[in-house]
């Protein structure tokens, strides 16, 4: 009997926040190249979520 295999993946993404003198700022990164020319993609913090690979990840 053939069984179905579902391969679950799960993305981790970071909003980190800080206020200084009333003026909120939030962290984004460089994410590579955007589609106009000359720009750059910028985004939240983000990558794969590898417990195994991440022994400091709780699962």
């Amino acid at each position: 009997m053939k069984q179905n295999v579902t391969e679950t993946v799960v993305n981790l993404i970071a909003v980190i926040v800080a206020v200084t003198d009333e003026t909120p700022r939030l962290l984004i990164v460089n994410q590579g190249e955007a589609s106009t020319p000359g720009h750059t993609a910028l985004a939240l913090p983000n990558g794969p979520f590898e417990p195994t690979s991440h022994p400091s990840l709780e699962s």
